[in-house]
């Protein structure tokens, strides 16, 4: 049949009708959105009578799917067979990107959805979840081999201790196939009134079994790009606007220009937050019918980068005592500590991706450099080698500031800043000591030991 963009999803509600519709749907791209294109649909076939029956595709074999869409029913009208998380499309080629999941699945304090990934991992590669350092003692070389992409540089510690502490079903690598028996099944035909419905975030395009989707049923993309391109984030920007107005409809209420701009500068790319918070500040408006810039300024804060600008200023110029002020003004504003964590981590990483390149032969960095040489030469020698591009497509003057800040570290001090980190973000996700003092023990030894090391 066809591959439809999320934005096109009117043309898949129109094709269903009473009488037609297509006997597999696939859903992919970004979570959120998965979710709520699927509700859509399932409230498109369901119009007259029938039922969804929601399943955990880590937990089923291709076998047991199988079986399940090929069985008869007694219920009466349409069974939809909503199938979350399958591996059926997962292979080495998406690994990497199962892996970065996984992580932010982590950095975003929600275990949960990082073991389905870890696990998802472990089924691509074949391997058991057997003993307690699982994908610590894989090395550089297997590590490849089984998953297709670089071993990462960081320590495994995070993702050994989630499935030390998982239940054994939840990381059973399930022997979910090649896909060829879903393939026959779809080929020759499910019974009438049922319907496969199928949601991932990560597919490899390469299978078979997305090209015979593709041939007898209905594909919906609803990835969105990631990173933080100019590329990327026109199309985040895109999908947080149509979301709020989306949200806004619903309670029949509009917004000033200004909020729809603010709420991705405030919030950032995290779809389920943007709906929450728009239905909070229609909540807050009460008969209004406008949300406003006072609105949003009583119920949704800074940007995270804004609100810690002052605090990885303090710490990056080693000013203690005022880093150790803006802290305490982010907890109390209601920051989360891992919200803390992750942004800290990211800057320091920022500083060492840029002494890297600072400490290349060609373009040759000067600490004494101007803004004017710096964008006029340096800038333009240094993204003519290709390297970090969606760092270097940032503004001009806000590079220089950066790599002026950078100038600061030597590399092996910023590593040891980012240990500090990851060790931090251990302890606030596994000890019983209050966040507040965890994190200001981190901004103590950042900067003393950067100190001590210039002494």
């Amino acid at each position: 049949m066809a591959v439809y963009k999320r934005d096109e999803i009117k043309a898949v509600l129109d094709s269903i009708t009473d009488t037609s519709h297509a006997p597999v749907y696939l859903i992919f791209g970004e979570r959120y959105l998965c979710r709520e294109t699927a509700e859509l649909i399932e409230s498109a076939l369901l119009k007259k009578s029938g039922s969804v029956h929601r399943l955990d595709g880590t937990t089923l074999s291709e076998s047991q799917i199988c079986a399940r869409i090929l069985s008869l029913s007694i219920l009466p009208g349409l069974q939809i067979y909503s199938i979350t998380d399958s591996g059926l499309f997962h292979s080495k080629k998406s690994s990497e990107e199962i892996w970065k999941k996984a992580e932010k699945g982590f950095r975003d304090n929600k275990p949960e959805l990082a073991l389905k990934h870890l696990s998802a991992l472990l089924a691509v590669a074949q391997l058991e979840a057997t003993g307690n350092r699982v994908f610590s003692d894989i090395s550089p070389d297997s590590w490849s081999k089984f998953f297709g992409f670089a071993h990462p540089d960081s320590s495994l510690d995070w993702a050994d201790k989630l499935l030390i502490n998982a239940p054994p079903t939840s990381v059973a690598a399930k022997p979910m196939g090649d896909g060829q028996k879903l393939i026959e099944a779809i080929t020759n035909g499910l019974p009438p009134t049922n319907i496969l419905l199928l949601i991932s975030e990560t597919v490899d395009k390469r299978k078979k079994l997305f090209s015979q989707i593709k041939k007898h049923g209905v594909i919906v993309d609803c990835s969105v790009a990631a990173g933080s391109s100019r590329a990327a984030q026109k199309q985040q920007q895109k999908v947080v606007r149509e979301l709020a107005l989306e949200t806004l409809q619903r309670f029949e209420k509009s917004a000033q220009p200004k909020v729809l701009e603010a709420l991705y500068e405030r919030i950032g790319f995290h779809p389920v937050a943007v709906v929450m918070e728009v239905e909070k500040l229609c909540l807050y408006a009460g008969e209004a019918s406008q949300i406003t810039v006072d609105h949003l300024n009583t119920l949704v804060s800074r940007t995270r980068e804004d609100a810690l600008f002052e605090l990885t200023d303090a710490i990056g110029s080693g000013k203690l005592s005022r880093s150790l002020k803006f802290l305490e003004s982010l907890l109390k504003s209601g920051t989360h500590s891992l919200a803390v964590v992750a942004s800290l981590r990211n800057y320091f990483r920022k500083m060492l991706i840029i002494t890297s390149l600072q400490n290349k032969k060609e373009p040759r960095w000067s600490p004494s450099m101007n803004a004017n040489l710096f964008q006029n030469q340096y800038l333009p020698a240094l993204k003519e080698q290709s390297e970090w591009p969606d760092l270097l497509a940032a503004h001009p003057y806000a590079l220089f500031v950066s790599f002026s800040k950078a100038a600061r570290y030597k590399p092996d001090e910023l590593k040891r800043i980012l240990s500090m980190i990851l060790e931090a973000e251990f302890n606030l996700k596994g000890s019983a000591i209050p966040p507040q003092l965890i994190l200001e023990e981190l901004v103590i030894s950042m900067i003393n030991g950067v100190s001590s090391e210039r002494r």
